[in-house]
């Protein structure tokens, strides 16, 4: 099934059409639909066979899934991830082995089986996991507490993160 890629233009006349997002459990996720629903084309990266994170090792009942009563975590992630393929969103079962910006402020992504992925924005969704291992760069270290890292044409859009 071949999946047809969004874009969205930036000022200078780019074609801007990939984010990569770190991390495939709820919160990584969540971010890659709303990604998708706002025009770009988020791939998810996660090194598990199963999308679910965390929600894979919980065989309990989960009360906490608004609208998702009796169902165990691993349930409600499995939901999660046949949301994501309902909508096309792409899957990259790997981890990510070297990030770098290139000169014109995107993303090369080298990912385990040495695909790369060039990225205009990165969302890491696997916390410190990126730091830790050393993937970012010094001059992105100081943002990876946030975890969102944008070219630069995606200055003066507004982004609101609730905490």
């Amino acid at each position: 099934m071949a999946v047809s890629e969004r874009h969205i233009d930036d000022p200078r006349g780019e074609t801007l059409a990939r984010v990569v997002v770190l991390g495939g459990g709820a919160a990584g996720m969540s971010c890659a639909l709303w990604l998708h629903h706002l025009g770009l084309t988020p791939v998810v990266v996660d090194p598990e066979p199963d999308l679910g994170g965390v929600l894979q090792e919980i065989p309990r009942e989960n009360f906490w899934v608004l609208g998702m009563p009796g169902l165990t975590s691993r349930e409600i992630g499995e939901r999660f991830a046949a949301h994501l393929a309902r909508e096309e969103i792409r899957r990259v079962h790997g981890e990510a082995t070297s990030i770098a910006r290139t000169e014109d402020g995107r993303f090369a992504v080298t990912l385990t089986a040495g695909e790369p992925l060039d990225a205009a924005a990165l969302v890491v969704g696997v916390e410190g996991q990126v730091q830790a291992d050393g993937i970012l760069d010094a001059a992105d270290e100081a943002h990876a507490r946030v975890g969102l890292f944008f070219h630069d044409c995606f200055s003066g859009v507004s982004v609101s993160i609730p905490l």
